[in-house]
């Protein structure tokens, strides 16, 4: 799967991906966590 994404020639691109990929793993072990489903 190769995508082209506007703004990937950036050099900020991937930190700004990965700090939301990482918010979004965050938000979701919480959530779990909250609903002691883990």
């Amino acid at each position: 799967m190769n995508i082209t994404l506007p703004g990937q020639t950036s050099p900020y691109f991937f930190s700004i991906l990965m700090s939301i990929m990482l918010v979004v793993c965050v938000g979701f072990l919480l959530f779990f966590r909250r609903k002691k489903w883990i």
